[in-house]
């Protein structure tokens, strides 16, 4: 250890911090390695002057208090949401921990010892007190780079929390949705066995006046008792949608214990049409990449840390300290012992091990960058996805209902042609069934629908 006195010190701390290390532009980092368009490529409105904005929110999309005080109680009792809440605490103390390396660090000490000189039997006492000062003078920016890194990563941790509760809320209203659409097809089911016992009715009635057969009796129960047969299933659809939801929230998941609303649940109509040419700039939102963007800067600052690990290091130390043969006099007297000192060290040789974590901090950084574009990249193809599946379903929905329309029209006459004879029941059978199937799809288009503007909203980071 090299003792200097206060002034050469202050000199080699002054010429040292001028070469201190800067972290690399990462600002940069914000341009991806693809060209972006400006927007969207998937036209979804046929016009703009009926097109909306999409809602602010994921829970603005539908409106639905219930709802959205089912969502708020998945935010706060889910059980990954609070765990990531535990995570963003650690690494918030962490962060704090490594901001204090740049401040001195004072440490007391004391100590008591019993002596004894041979050959002669005398003794005495030794009782000592002292204050220890360490500071590691932040010439090459080390300690601070370290420090931000901590705090970049506690800001990608909170852009995750974020992301986490969007996904949750988007997960609970999904699944709300679905509870309401296995209740819907499950009165559907319930309408179908009524339907076909109506018509077993018919057959029995012409049957009793002799104009019915036993054969179209029979065709007549096996659709009733298949449709009675979908009853169980269905049920347990609807207790597993519910046991669904009940998780999310973070109870036990129990089906009865939630109700989508008051009476029969019906699933929401979408009357707005999305505004086509959503900027794509809208995708910065996302907290995903928001995320992705604060490791790309926590990379950066790692690579100054290693750098800074390979130049000398600075140290000042000082103590103060007291030595007495009574106790009495070591808490009365001053300091009569001090000692101030600085030390310099620096690698000379270490099989090249500084070297290659330098290398590796640098990789990091090229593997962020890389995971940022794809993140971006996934980002888009989301975005893209929804929009293009928000046209498609909904055309799909328009040619169904028409299909429906169309069915019940057909049911109706071929019903009255069976009653005056002029028609077979196996065609009475027949567009009873294509009624329900038809209806089926339609509810479950229906879901599809919400939940696809829902994964839009989702992916365009339209937040809870």
């Amino acid at each position: 250890m090299i003792n200097l006195t206060p002034l050469p010190l202050l000199l080699i701390g002054l010429l040292l911090t001028g070469c201190v290390t800067k972290a690399p532009d990462a600002e940069t980092r914000r341009e991806t390695s693809f060209p972006i368009p400006e927007t969207y490529e998937a036209a979804v409105a046929a016009s703009r002057d009926q097109a909306t904005p999409l809602a602010d929110s994921l829970l603005a999309l539908f409106g639905d208090p219930v709802l959205s005080n089912q969502v708020q109680q998945a935010l706060n009792q889910n059980p990954g949401l609070l765990l990531t809440q535990a995570r963003i605490a650690e690494a918030h103390y962490l962060a704090e921990q490594s901001g204090g390396g740049k401040k001195p660090t004072l440490s007391a000490s004391g100590g008591a010892a019993r002596l004894k000189f041979l050959p002669n039997t005398s003794s005495a006492n030794r009782f000592k007190l002292g204050l220890d000062a360490s500071w590691e003078v932040d010439v090459w920016g080390r300690i601070g780079a370290f420090e931000t890194a901590a705090d970049y990563n506690v800001e990608a941790l909170r852009a995750d929390l974020s992301a986490a509760r969007e996904s949750v809320a988007a997960q609970f209203m999904q699944a709300w949705f679905d509870r309401i659409t296995q209740q819907q097809l499950l009165d559907l089911t319930e309408r179908r066995i009524a339907s076909f016992e109506r018509t077993e009715d018919l057959i029995q009635e012409r049957f009793e006046f002799g104009t019915g057969d036993l054969g179209d009796l029979d065709s007549a129960k096996t659709d009733t008792e298949l449709a009675k047969a979908d009853l169980p299933r269905q049920t347990e659809a609807v207790a597993k949608a519910e046991r669904g939801m009940r998780g999310l929230i973070g109870g036990y998941p129990n089906a009865g214990a939630m109700q989508a609303g008051e009476g029969t649940p019906i699933l929401p109509e979408l009357e707005s049409e999305i505004a086509a040419g959503l900027p794509s700039s809208l995708l910065l939102n996302r907290p995903d990449i928001r995320a992705a963007y604060q490791r790309i800067l926590a990379a950066d600052q790692r690579v100054v840390v290693a750098s800074a690990d390979r130049v000398p290091g600075l140290v000042l130390t000082g103590s103060l300290g007291q030595q007495s043969e009574a106790l009495k006099n070591l808490i009365k007297s001053g300091f009569d012992v001090w000692s101030i000192a600085s030390q310099l060290s620096a690698p000379i040789f270490d099989a090249g091990r500084l070297e290659m974590a330098e290398r590796a901090a640098e990789a990091r950084v090229a593997q962020a960058i890389h995971q940022y574009d794809g993140t971006v990249l996934g980002a888009f193809e989301e975005v893209e996805n929804a929009l293009g599946s928000e046209e498609a379903l909904k055309q799909e929905q328009a040619q169904v209902i028409l299909a429906l329309e169309a069915a019940r029209k057909a049911e109706e006459k071929i019903r009255g042609d069976y009653e005056n004879g002029l028609s077979d029941i196996l065609l009475l059978l027949d567009i009873q069934r294509r009624i329900f199937t038809t209806e089926e799809r339609l509810i479950n288009l229906q879901n599809n629908r919400l939940k696809n503007r829902i994964g839009l909203g989702l992916a365009l980071g339209l937040g809870v």
